[in-house]
């Protein structure tokens, strides 16, 4: 009889340690393949011509930093888009396949950095800069490309469409704010790139969700206001919009969905909860609450540093299958990070905050754990941390940057097969 007890107590160790197992087995992130390899070039470099390179260099003027192109965005036909820079202020967006082969570039466009691409399943390539500091554009940041033709089909920079501008104008008289005085009070003065930029830029498959942020629209109780905008591909009718603190966003799958974030104090200190729930619903249970540690995988990713965690940004694809990014910064103390350009070894400095490295959890549409990637090295410099990785619309996986000693590579990361 103790031998029978023996034994099945021995199989029930066994069954619990094989049910670990599992459960470990199931956080261990998918590995990726290499799908694209872009070797770094300089400003001067005769491989600019070459697509197969991405730009690496500093800005000579104006808080010297360097600058590296970034993955921007997928579409439909899981095809790579990257905004890469020729020289400071002056980029070019290309796109390549899923497998990775060069499919064609755009004209080269001025800005800053990118904010943002939005691919929409019939064809609208929307792309969200950031302006450049002594432009005096009176429009949008925003631009659109359809395949095929080199430059823009839609842009919204330096004057805006008249059905545009009215719905601009009938929003923001709602809270006082007249967009042409202060285009030309503003005309003869220095302006800065963050006076109006890009917050969020998303699309369904015929809609794009786009949020601006203006300084000048105020605030309530140190939250910015956002001018927020459901339009159609074209960019040819507003379905609605309007001026607000809390800003919705488009999900691949079509619906509009709201991000409540609930803070320790003010809006200065760190989440404590979050919410996620499509907008006319219910916002139910919690996604994230760190005060209880639920939903469990949160201990694996955060590993209780959640006071040094910020954001996170959050996507959903047509699946429904949630993405949740997280950021969080160095110390004080910048790490050098070694890299080769044509040849040559340089240092680049390494942010200190916001957004130094990123962690991923994708979550399936009943908020079930897929799979996660820990925490990395999300970025040099500009452009910033949002870019690291960017989910295929049709759900079927996701892109990651990674970049290396000598190039930069990108990821595609397959999704595990969910259960109904």
């Amino acid at each position: 009889m103790r031998r029978i007890a023996r034994t099945k107590f021995g199989a029930f160790l066994c069954l619990c340690v094989l049910v670990l197992i599992a459960n470990e087995v199931n956080l261990q992130p998918i590995p990726g393949k290499v799908i694209l390899r872009l070797r770094y070039r300089g400003e001067t470099s005769e491989l600019k011509k070459n697509p197969y390179t991405i730009g690496i260099f500093e800005r000579e003027v104006e808080d010297p930093a360097e600058y590296i192109g970034a993955l921007m965005g997928t579409d439909w036909d899981g095809c790579i888009y990257i905004f890469d820079p020729i020289k400071p202020d002056l980029w070019v967006l290309k796109r390549f396949d899923r497998q990775g082969k060069f499919q064609e570039e755009w004209n080269p466009i001025r800005a800053r950095y990118g904010e943002n691409v939005a691919v929409t399943k019939d064809g609208y390539v929307w792309l969200g800069i950031r302006w450049v500091d002594s432009d005096r554009l009176r429009g949008f940041p925003l631009v659109a490309y359809q395949k095929g033709k080199k430059a823009p089909i839609i842009d919204w920079r330096r004057e805006l469409p008249k059905h545009v501008k009215d719905v601009r104008d009938k929003v923001s008289a709602e809270i006082g704010v007249d967009w042409e005085k202060i285009w030309e009070e503003r005309k003869e003065s220095y302006v800065h790139p963050r006076d109006v930029f890009v917050y969020r830029l998303d699309c369904g498959p015929s809609r794009v969700g786009i949020s601006l942020h203006a300084t000048f629209l105020g605030a309530e109780n140190y939250l910015a206001r956002f001018l927020w905008i459901l339009c159609s591909s074209d960019g040819k009718e507003i379905f609605e919009a309007h001026i607000g603190t809390r800003v919705p966003f488009l999900g691949f799958d079509g619906n509009i969905w709201i991000k409540e974030i609930e803070r320790l104090k003010d809006i200065w200190s760190s989440w404590k909860k979050i919410w996620l729930f499509k907008r006319g619903e219910d916002k139910g249970e919690s996604l994230i609450d760190l005060e209880k540690r639920q939903p469990e995988w949160i201990n694996k990713v955060i590993f209780g540093e959640a006071e040094k965690v910020y954001g996170p940004i959050i996507n959903i694809d047509a699946k429904g299958n949630i993405y949740v990014i997280f950021e969080r910064g160095f110390s004080l103390e910048r790490q050098r990070i070694k890299i080769q350009v044509e040849g040559k070894y340089r240092y680049v400095l390494a942010p200190t905050i916001g957004g130094a490295e990123g962690a991923l959890v994708v979550l399936d549409k009943h908020r079930r754990f897929l799979t996660h990637l820990p925490w990395t090295l999300t970025y040099l410099e500009y452009p910033n941390w949002q870019h690291w990785i960017k989910p295929l619309p049709d759900g079927s996986g996701f892109y990651r940057i990674e970049f290396r000693e000598r190039e930069a590579v990108i990821y595609f990361h397959p999704l595990p097969s969910q259960k109904p």
